[in-house]
């Protein structure tokens, strides 16, 4: 159970509307446009990756993460794999900046091998969906349903089986002022992290994610007319069940269920509640079912 709590003091004259927000954004973060016209070509088994801020200031839920490569190879050899993760910034400090320490996603090996596999011949992009990201799909270390990302993380990408004939790039983009920061993370076969830049271009992948800020709790509005108070919730969810509780006391906060509501998909009135003139004060709040 969800809960969620509003509280009132009724007295006379009220008249109190609250608005808590209820919109599911979308958002991208995109350096696609920012190609500056240099890659790395990467090194068999070395993994590597940037640092950056996706959402400032909130957390999101993931809902797509595509990366860039080049090959020349005009056909990739069918063991050729790649491998994604993510990273908190919460590890060993290195000249002063947090190395990549918690590791929160992990998709394994995609390899050239399964169907729609990797083109050769250019400039090709990975794409990962929420079926990769969260549990119940094949990724070594998947995200919870609820997982929220931080705002804030590490990506690594790591190849493998490549060799003169399987030859990989990865194109590198111009920074995002406060979103992306022009050098990378190299990891050593020891897991010794190493912070790095070029004295050539910023060396940002080509990246593109999109995620949705998580939906805030229904606007509630709530009027008193002297005798009842009068709630309206929403929108609400269908599927979702809102109870409303009254309690007179905060001290003991003994909670009386008054209503059951369902979710239309839409706002709802609840039945008026009378208000009894002998209590001084009366709290509500409402819990999601």
């Amino acid at each position: 159970m969800k809960q969620n709590y509003f509280k009132m003091l009724a007295c006379a004259a009220v008249a109190a509307a609250l608005s808590l927000g209820s919109v599911q954004a979308a958002f991208v973060y995109n350096d696609f446009a920012q190609y500056n016209g240099n890659s790395f070509t990467v090194a068999n088994g070395q993994e590597i990756g940037n640092e950056i801020t996706v959402n400032p200031g909130s957390t999101f839920s993931l809902s797509s993460f595509i990366f860039q490569y080049y090959t020349p190879t005009l056909t990739l050899s069918p063991n050729v794999a790649v491998d994604l993760r993510f990273y908190l910034n919460d590890g060993t400090p290195t000249n002063g900046f947090p190395t990549p320490g918690t590791l929160f996603f992990d998709s394994g090996w995609f390899s050239n091998s399964v169907a729609g596999g990797m083109p050769g011949n250019g400039y090709q992009d990975v794409n990962y969906d929420s079926s990769d990201f969260y549990s119940g799909a094949t990724s070594v270390v998947p995200m919870s349903p609820t997982f929220l990302m931080p705002s804030n993380f590490t990506f690594t990408v790591t190849w493998t089986n490549l060799d003169g004939g399987n030859l990989i790039e990865m194109p590198l983009a111009t920074n995002t002022p406060g979103i992306s920061f022009g050098d990378y993370w190299l990891v050593n076969n020891s897991g010794h992290w190493s912070l790095m830049s070029t004295n050539k271009a910023d060396a940002n992948f080509v990246v593109d994610v999109v995620g949705q800020n998580p939906p805030s709790q229904p606007d509630i509005t709530a009027t008193f007319d002297g005798t009842y108070i009068n709630l309206q919730i929403g929108p609400t969810a269908v599927g979702d069940d809102y109870i409303i509780q009254s309690c007179p006391d905060l001290t003991a906060w003994t909670w009386t269920s008054v209503s059951t509501n369902a979710g239309t998909g839409g706002i709802i009135t609840i039945p008026p509640i009378l208000v009894d003139p002998t209590i001084p004060a009366l709290f509500f709040r409402y819990l999601v079912q």
